[in-house]
């Protein structure tokens, strides 16, 4: 039963029982009551209300400012046209009592008031606006426009969920990828190592050989590896832990070359007559390696220093 085959039922039961009609006005719901509501009730139904009117959020980051003025502007000319409508009928309507006339100003206060909430539900909004200068606050007028945006949100949110998956997916490889770079990256530091070791260990005995031999060669190939494989540890090796380090090996070779040096010549000195230990030619040999050795090390100690007060001053 609708509204309308109601009241004609009540204005039918009201003419055969005019007691019943006073005590209805006479009631706690007056017929004018009624009439109201079912104004109001048709205004929603027909989606003339204002009371359907309300708001949401979404992201512009380019024209958020621009929409949020637009839609400001707009309701407050809207709230003015309404006060405006109001107040020009009730000093310019016509006079009288009659129903069309209360009619009328009811319509305009409804309007009114509907103009009013809707403003201040506008200004809640634009108080509770997270971030005004990349978010637009968007109108929603009806059942059938807030079904269109949640229909929208609900589309846009798995389009969300298909990127956010994608880029876990994504994320997944990178993950495994740089872990695989990594175990490379520690193979080849192993392999690095080892190669580098194993040049050590073939240049000592390269030198062992040729120092029991008694025949010192000069190897121009060896001696190019070996200040390669020196520059390699001095652009490898962390500065400031290794200047300390090379200063000690320098020490030590200059002290080992001194006690090489001493040893021999009180040898010589005290074997009298006897055939010394090392010809001439084998003592300068050896003592051009250690100078060698000794002048690549002090380079390398120099070029640590030099990067280590650049760093300092970069810093």
């Amino acid at each position: 039963m609708t509204l309308l085959d109601a009241r004609g039922e009540m204005a039918t039961a009201d003419s055969s029982d005019p007691g019943r009609s006073d005590r209805a006005v006479q009631g706690d719901i007056s017929l004018e009551q009624i009439a109201n509501r079912k104004d109001e009730c048709v205004r929603i139904l027909e989606k003339r209300s204002l009371e359907l009117l309300c708001f949401t959020y979404s992201l512009s980051q380019d024209r958020a400012k621009e929409f949020n003025r637009v839609l400001e502007e707009d309701l407050d000319r809207m709230l003015l046209d309404a006060h405006k409508q109001l107040a020009i009928y009730r000093l310019y309507g016509e006079n009288g009592g009659s129903t069309f006339c209360k009619y009328r100003l009811r319509q305009l206060e409804t309007i009114r008031r509907e103009a009013e909430q809707c403003h201040e539900r506008f200004e809640r909004a634009k108080r509770q606006n997270p971030h005004p200068s990349v978010t637009a606050i968007v109108p929603i007028f009806g059942t059938d426009d807030l079904e269109n945006r949640v229909r929208q949100s609900l589309a846009e949110q798995e389009n969300v969920a298909k990127a956010f998956g994608n880029l876990m997916d994504n994320c997944k490889r990178l993950l495994e990828r740089s872990e695989h770079m990594r175990k490379m990256l520690r193979s080849l530091r192993e392999q690095n190592q080892l190669i580098f070791y194993k040049h050590v260990q073939v240049a000592s005995l390269i030198d062992e050989v040729a120092t029991y031999l008694g025949v010192c060669v000069r190897d121009n190939v060896a001696d190019d590896l070996h200040s390669a494989c020196l520059a390699q540890a001095a652009s490898e090796f962390a500065v400031d832990s290794w200047v300390s380090k090379i200063k000690g090996c320098q020490a030590t070779m200059q002290a080992i070359r001194t006690e090489a040096l001493t040893y021999f010549r009180q040898r010589e000195s005290t074997a009298g007559g006897e055939a010394p230990l090392m010809s001439e030619e084998q003592r300068k040999e050896i003592q051009g390696a250690i100078e060698r050795n000794t002048g690549s090390i002090l380079q390398l100690s120099r070029g640590a220093e030099s990067l280590c007060q650049q760093l300092t001053r970069d810093a």
